[in-house]
């Protein structure tokens, strides 16, 4: 294995599978300098509750990572409105998780870039409530600093234009090249493709303390903003 692959593996498999470290991405047109990119940039975002598809999870690049299985929750929604993505579940106990996954695909005539050592900006609000009743009289709202004690955020995968789905393990990473930059800068889809994330909402942050007499709800509600930028020469 060449030097470049034995990076590629280390960035997808231990940097981006197993937390992404809250990448900040642009879905805003950015031209540098007298650099120029002719053609339509844009990308559609959607949002499902649950991991689409079982690779996502069952990957073997995933067994060092923090990805679990769905478990004890309620209530759960995800929407998008343009590149904001909110999504929310209520947890009943402690460890109970939810996932989401994101899709996000280039539908313009352009490359789209994400750079690896970004972040993501967004804001989180977290409630606790009586599970008897499914009231909620506490909350906390935070910004990026919250958002980065309390999400977590996996790159787990592509999608060629030709629908074909990379899941990013050790034995695909030939594939996974094709969607990095000879940099090893920024993550690259071409018109057609897509790249895939699962948000992960868990109820670890405040642990047992707030488990009273397994009466104790965790609301959690958070908003991303992600950000691509044009590919520019």
């Amino acid at each position: 294995m060449n030097k470049k692959k034995g990076i590629i593996i280390g960035v997808v498999l231990f940097i981006l599978a197993v937390a992404v470290g809250y990448a900040l991405f642009s879905d805003t047109l950015t031209i540098n300098g007298t650099a120029t990119a002719k053609g339509e940039f844009d990308l559609v975002y959607s949002c499902t509750p649950g991991l689409t598809n079982e690779g996502f999870i069952n990957a073997d690049a995933f067994a060092s990572s923090q990805i679990k299985l769905d478990n004890n929750y309620t209530n759960d929604s995800c929407s998008v409105n343009d590149n904001k993505i909110t999504y929310s579940a209520e947890l009943l106990q402690p460890e109970a998780t939810r996932n989401f996954t994101i899709k996000i695909t280039n539908t313009g005539s352009i490359s789209a870039q994400l750079n690896i050592n970004s972040g993501i900006d967004g804001k989180t609000e977290s409630c606790i409530g009586n599970y008897d009743t499914g009231e909620f009289n506490e909350c906390i709202s935070g910004g990026s600093q919250a958002l980065n004690n309390m999400i977590s955020t996996f790159i787990v995968g592509f999608e060629k234009s030709d629908g074909t789905v990379v899941i990013a393990t050790e034995e695909n990473v030939d594939e996974i090249m094709e969607f990095v930059d000879d940099n090893i800068e920024n993550f690259i889809i071409e018109p057609g493709e897509s790249m895939y994330l699962v948000l992960n909402l868990e109820w670890t942050y405040l642990g047992n303390a707030i488990q009273k007499d397994n009466k104790t709800l965790f609301k959690e509600t958070n908003t991303i903003e992600v950000y691509f930028t044009q590919v520019t020469n």
